[in-house]
């Protein structure tokens, strides 16, 4: 999932959780980790994190993006004019 979109937020819901299957889903890149069964709050709350999380990712690549044409906008328009300090 991480692949198709690093902005994407993964929760990871099992019946079968242990210390060594949450550990391993976080290195992979999942969020949280939810065991069945579930609590609706607990569920909820961390379906409005992930979207939180999601929002604020796709927010920073769109600043980074931006960022970097502005710099490269920069760079030829005034890259002879602006010097560099050993």
């Amino acid at each position: 999932v991480m692949d198709l979109d690093p902005t994407a937020s993964v929760i990871m819901i099992t019946a079968y959780a242990d210390v060594k299957t949450a550990v391993e889903a976080v290195k992979t890149g999942a969020i949280d980790f939810i065991e069945k069964p579930w609590r609706n709050e607990k569920l909820l709350t961390t379906i409005l994190s992930a979207l939180k999380l999601s929002r604020s990712r796709r927010q920073v690549k769109q600043l980074e993006q931006k960022q970097q044409a502005l710099s490269s906008n920069i760079d030829q328009q005034f890259g002879e004019i602006i010097g560099n300090s050993a």
